[in-house]
């Protein structure tokens, strides 16, 4: 989110109050907290043809602590774990720096989504794609930051 606002694009912030409406793609950092409306409000977004990218951990209560699943559950259930801390530093044309810094991986591949992104050689999925009615998502377990050198 910081490399947006720090870059010449400007995004909107929203409500999940209401279905958002889907001429624009959805960014959600994900927290372990998030009201039923809200998940489903999201999940209604994707099915309508709505694109979304995810960031961390799936809520798994709302905000009184009563166990709410229903994006966790829309998206298929996808099962996280913790890795190893790790940093992973790629360099591109000695110009661009890009840090991936893994945070969460999949224990499994949920039905119907594709693997972006994963350790080399170690099979841990910290990135998905799928679809979820007429729209689309992206999952990613970690944090990505760019510098420029």
């Amino acid at each position: 989110i910081y490399g947006m606002f720090s870059s010449k694009y400007s995004p909107e912030l929203i409500e999940l109050s209401s279905v958002p409406s889907d001429d624009m793609p959805l960014i959600v950092p994900l927290a372990s907290a998030m009201s039923p409306e809200a998940q489903t409000n999201i999940a209604e977004f994707i099915r309508r043809d709505g694109k979304a990218l995810f960031f961390g951990a799936f809520p798994e209560i709302d905000h009184d602590c009563d166990p709410c699943t229903i994006l966790y559950e829309a998206l298929g259930s996808p099962k996280t774990s913790e890795p190893p801390a790790c940093d992973r530093v790629f360099v591109v044309d000695g110009k661009r720096v890009f840090q991936l810094n893994a945070c969460l991986s999949l224990a499994e591949l949920p039905a119907g989504t594709e693997i972006i992104a994963e350790s080399a050689g170690k099979g841990e999925i910290f990135g998905i794609s799928g679809k979820l009615g007429k729209g689309s998502f992206i999952w990613c377990g970690f944090t990505f930051l760019m510098q420029l050198y």
